[in-house]
């Protein structure tokens, strides 16, 4: 992301968290999903995904982003509780669509 101008880029691994600058009572955590990743012909699953727990003191946000359900939602329930708002995919897809 920083070759194509993006600055303060923060990579994370799955339950790795950090604050919004700035803004230390919001807190970002990359989540486990379940899905496969494709950025080129020959790169097959050699990029991270992941879903988001964003975690403030009087909300807590989840984007399960492009995945389908796995047990990973369950531990993310038990580590932060109930969110307040939780968009979730409804389509099922796989890489030969």
């Amino acid at each position: 992301m920083q070759k194509c101008g993006c600055e303060n880029v923060i990579e994370l691994d799955w339950w790795e968290e950090n604050c919004v600058p700035g803004h230390d009572e919001v807190t970002f955590v990359c989540t486990p999903a379940q899905h496969w990743c494709k950025r080129t012909p020959m790169d097959d699953n050699r990029a991270l995904w992941g879903s988001w727990s964003v975690l403030g003191p009087c909300n807590r946000f989840f984007f399960a982003g492009d995945t389908g359900y796995c047990s990973a939602f369950e531990e993310i329930g038990k580590r932060f509780g109930p969110s307040t708002w939780l968009p979730f995919p409804s389509e099922r897809t796989s890489p030969e669509k």
